[in-house]
Parts: structure tokens; sequence; C-alpha cells
């Protein structure tokens, strides 16, 4: 009697090189589908919050250039905050927001009413206040130091 050689793990199979079976396949696409879904949400959760930082970043540096140019000049400077229209708006140029962002602003340092408007004084104050940039589940915000004046962004 000859021994017979087991090659494959499904030993009824009959020829063993008639490649994989339908459930082997289903498997590994399964495997391929769970490794896939796993990277690519989180990936797009990551471009996402990077893309709501270079924007509060963008934000900050026309605020800090406001702020330089004020005090170059040696007088005050006003930057006028649209929220709904999401620009901001001086004497030294503009920035506006895309369309799929939020922005809010709220006011620091026990300062009454709405805020429309900051000012960057040649002393190097300025009207302190909180810039919230949205987009999706991301957000960011833009401090101004009222007391310095100094611009500084983060998640």
């Amino acid at each position: 009697m000859r021994e017979r050689r087991v090659t494959s793990l499904f030993p009824d199979r009959m020829d063993p090189a008639a490649g994989f079976s339908l459930i082997e396949t289903l498997v590994a696409v399964a495997i391929v589908a769970a490794v896939l879904t796993a990277t690519i949400l989180p990936a797009s959760r990551i471009l996402e919050r990077s893309a709501v930082e270079a924007q509060a970043s963008r934000l900050a540096d026309f605020l800090s250039n406001v702020r330089i140019r004020a005090a170059y000049e040696g007088r005050d400077a006003i930057v006028r905050v649209d929220a709904e229209k999401r620009t901001a708006s001086s004497r030294f140029g503009a920035i506006s927001l895309p369309l799929e962002y939020k922005l809010t602003l709220e006011r620091v340092a026990r300062q009454a009413g709405p805020i429309r408007e900051l000012r960057f004084s040649v002393t190097g104050a300025s009207t302190g206040a909180v810039l919230h940039l949205r987009r999706g589940a991301s957000s960011a915000s833009v401090t101004i130091d009222w007391l310095t004046g100094r611009v500084e962004f983060g998640s």
C-alpha cells in the first residue's frame, strides 16, 4: 500500500494545483478589507485635521502681520472679522476661509458685547480674542493675547 502525502490544508481536494477555494479567497478579501478600513479612516481624519490647522496657521500669520505692521507704522490697526462670511480684513489686506469652515469668535478678559473687530495697538496690546475654526469633527483655534498682542494657534 502506498503512503499518501498531504499537500494541502484540505486533504480531500482532488487537485492541489487547482488554486484557492472560494472560502479561502473570501477570507483573504475580508482580511484586506479590514486592514484598509483600519488605515484609511484614520488617515482621512488626519488629513482633515491638518487642513484645519493649515487654515488656522494662515489666519494666525495674517493677524501677526497686521500686528507687526501696526507697530512699524506707529498707528493702531483694526481687523474686521465677519464670522458668517469667514473673512478678516484690515487696511493691510484680507483673508477668507473656504466655505466648508465655520468661524466663531469669543472675547477674553471680561470684555462685554459681541466681537466684530480686533484692534492691534502701537504699544503691542490688542483686543484679546479666541477665533475657533471648525471643519467636520476637526477644530483649531487662534488666540490673541490682550496684553501683548501675541498671536498663537493650536488644536
